[in-house]
């Protein structure tokens, strides 16, 4: 019988398969998951958006993030601060400070923003399925920032981060829906 990898093995080889996408096929399609994000009526509709800072390896957000700011679109990015994601108000690209873990986050003097007034979530992962459950880093910060809230959650993937099923407990919170670019 074979056993299925554990969480830190999947986390570790898709984290690997994430990098060795060729720069070409990689943006192509971010260009594909940008332009299906912001044809959802749920971001059209949004006045609020959560956006995270995309590390290299990741589906680019800094073209959601520009097409938000350009529409006049409220814009939060979260901040790790005492173990916890807090969502701060972002105006500029300058409002940016590096932060924990070296990843792009708002400087802790802009203002902050609840959770529960944003209109729409954009959540990174390595791993997701079909049910819109999601692999993260393992430290279960966007799990505690979403526990409760009704907005919906879009987590943004390439399509060779979808497997048939993730491992989840009742504390993981379920994505809306993931966007690749199939």
């Amino acid at each position: 019988m074979r056993q299925k990898p554990d969480k830190d093995t999947l986390r570790k080889l898709y984290v690997s398969l994430r990098r060795i996408i060729p720069a070409a096929e990689r943006m192509k399609a971010d260009q594909k998951i940008t332009d299906s994000v912001m044809a959802r009526t749920e971001w059209k509709k949004a006045e609020i958006i959560c956006l995270y800072m995309s590390t290299p390896d990741e589906v680019d957000t800094k073209p959601l993030l520009a097409a938000a700011l350009n529409a006049g679109k409220t814009i939060v990015f979260p901040r790790v601060e005492n173990g916890q994601l807090v969502l701060h108000r972002i105006i500029s690209v300058t409002d940016f400070t590096r932060g924990v873990y070296q990843i792009l986050e708002p400087k802790k003097s802009t203002p902050i923003v609840d959770a529960a007034s944003v209109d729409l979530f954009i959540v990174p992962g390595i791993v997701f399925d079909r049910e819109g459950n999601r692999l993260g880093h393992g430290k279960g910060y966007y799990d505690r920032l979403l526990k409760g809230i009704d907005a919906p959650k879009i987590g943004l993937a390439y399509a060779m981060q979808m497997v048939a099923q993730v491992a989840h407990t009742s504390y993981d919170v379920p994505m809306t829906m993931v966007v690749t670019e199939k």
